[in-house]
């Protein structure tokens, strides 16, 4: 027999966090939105990081920090340029951040990290894309050099006012004593049901 989650205790449920890094370098056009694809877990706690699409998909309602940080290489040193990361849910941009480099000839790898705490719903799709006013490089990862990852991990249960349901609740109050019946009163209560 299987229960609803929300029956469950804490001890029962799977954790809700993963990471995920790119081990590949991918390759970058000017001002267009690509999506960045992390293809190897670090780990996955509650299975929700579908690899293959580099897709995070909450099983669960709740409040998660959702983060990706990559390192950019511009083709051209000398240029001035900007490079954007965005988490996007169901394919809609929902948070940004962008960091402007000033071509000095040096070559040093841009990290660009977003990060932000949303309110999603269960089988909400997140991922991440990157937009750079210039040609370029997402370097892979390499620990200790190259940061391009793609995390997150659940903060807390959230309960959706749009998703609860107001359920009547019934009881018959009855007041008698040996020497005569008082009669009952019913009383009607909304309770609120996940």
């Amino acid at each position: 027999m299987t229960y609803p989650d929300h029956l469950l205790p804490d001890v029962f449920r799977r954790p809700s966090a993963f990471r995920a890094v790119s081990l590949q370098d991918q390759e970058i056009e000017a001002d267009t939105a690509v999506k960045v694809f992390f293809n190897e877990e670090a780990f996955d706690l509650g299975l929700e990081y579908k690899r293959r699409n580099s897709l995070f998909v909450p099983r669960r309602d709740g409040v998660y920090l959702i983060q990706g940080t990559l390192s950019f290489e511009p083709d051209n040193f000398e240029e001035n340029y900007r490079t954007r990361v965005e988490v996007r849910v169901n394919g809609n941009p929902y948070e940004a951040a962008d960091n402007d480099f000033w071509g000095s000839g040096v070559e040093v790898e841009n990290v660009v990290q977003v990060s932000a705490i949303l309110q999603l719903e269960a089988g909400d799709e997140v991922e991440i894309y990157v937009e750079s006013s210039i040609p370029g490089t997402i370097a892979s990862y390499q620990p200790g050099s190259n940061t391009t990852s793609f995390s997150a991990a659940k903060l807390a249960e959230s309960y959706s006012f749009r998703k609860l349901r107001y359920t009547p609740f019934y009881f018959t109050l009855s007041i008698s004593s040996r020497k005569a019946s008082w009669g009952s009163c019913s009383f009607c209560f909304n309770t609120l049901q996940p």
